[in-house]
């Protein structure tokens, strides 16, 4: 259930959402809907890289070269998309494992995150 609505919320996301961050934190909240599944809000945000609980795993064997060389170049990057664990210690990443990971080997603290809001969370 939780693939198919984020399906549908990205596929919704990619034809009607463009959003741009100012220099702080960007607080965006949407309701997607689609007919055949439950809406879907989320809210586009600015967070710590640290509370990702898939950084515990890094450093891993490979290294994300094109996104390392798009952040380098100061390219802006895709929000990532992120999730509240079961466990509520921190977020998971449903999409965007190598542009958080390049942030990570550059040191980079922050990161733009469209964060999915399940059973009504706000």
């Amino acid at each position: 259930m939780i693939l198919g609505l984020w399906l549908s919320w990205l596929s919704t996301l990619a034809r009607s959402c463009t959003e741009t961050s100012g220099a702080s934190t960007t607080r965006t909240s949407r309701q997607v809907s689609n007919t055949a599944q439950s809406p879907a809000t989320y809210r586009l945000n600015e967070i710590d890289v640290a509370d990702l609980e898939d950084t515990r795993h890094f450093p891993f064997d490979w290294q994300p070269t094109g996104a390392i060389e798009r952040l380098r170049a100061g390219e802006e990057m895709p929000p990532i998309v992120v999730v509240q664990t079961d466990q509520g210690r921190g977020l998971g990443i449903i999409d965007g494992l190598s542009r958080t990971y390049a942030h990570w080997l550059e040191g980079k603290a922050r990161i733009r995150a469209y964060e999915l809001l399940l059973g009504g969370h706000s």
